[in-house]
């Protein structure tokens, strides 16, 4: 790390404003501009590195970076880009899934609001989900992964694989209960 990332990250964690602003301006547009590289839309890049920088400045006391300020945030970026993709194909393999379900000759203008509302409340629903709990239920319902490849995958237990689906699934039911 060099002598100006130490200083950077030592005026973050004081609180000092002026660094974190200074930061902002440094990177802002070149955040912006990586994340289009994963995502093709400026205003969801643009949040994506707002929250970022939010992230940043809210966990300042507590950050850990051990390579450089830039590489750090860049990698926050990526990530949170790969999260905004995972999170559309989920919902839209849950789309095809609800299509599939039904014939379409059966589907008629009131079906078709009553399902987009679905859809709409469904994704709203799974972003309030804690993130684990999104991501395992999401492997499992969306991508089609058994209890063991979700547990192998994310180093976790199968049982705790269980667990954070029942989870999901009743704060989905709770949170979409008007569509029962």
């Amino acid at each position: 790390m060099s002598i100006n990332d130490q200083e950077l990250l030592s005026g973050l964690t004081e609180g000092n404003v002026d660094t974190f602003s200074l930061l902002c301006t440094a990177y802002y547009k070149e955040m912006v501009v990586f994340g289009r590289r994963y995502l093709h839309q400026q205003t969801v890049c643009e949040d994506i590195v707002q929250s970022v920088f939010t992230n940043l400045w809210n966990d300042r006391k507590v950050l850990a970076i051990e390579t450089s300020l830039k590489s750090y945030l860049f990698v926050s970026v990526r990530n949170r880009c790969l999260d905004e993709i995972r999170r559309r194909d989920s919902v839209h393999a849950y789309q095809i899934y609800i299509l599939s379900c039904a014939p379409r000759e059966e589907l008629n203008t009131e079906n078709d609001i009553l399902h987009a509302d679905l859809c709409l409340h469904l994704e709203k629903a799974l972003r309030k989900l804690p993130e684990i709990n999104r991501e395992v239920f999401e492997l499992n319902r969306f991508k089609g992964l058994k209890y063991r490849e979700i547990a192998h995958l994310l180093n976790i237990s199968e049982r705790m694989v269980e667990t954070l689906i029942e989870k999901a699934l009743l704060l989905l039911r709770k949170r979409l209960r008007e569509f029962r």
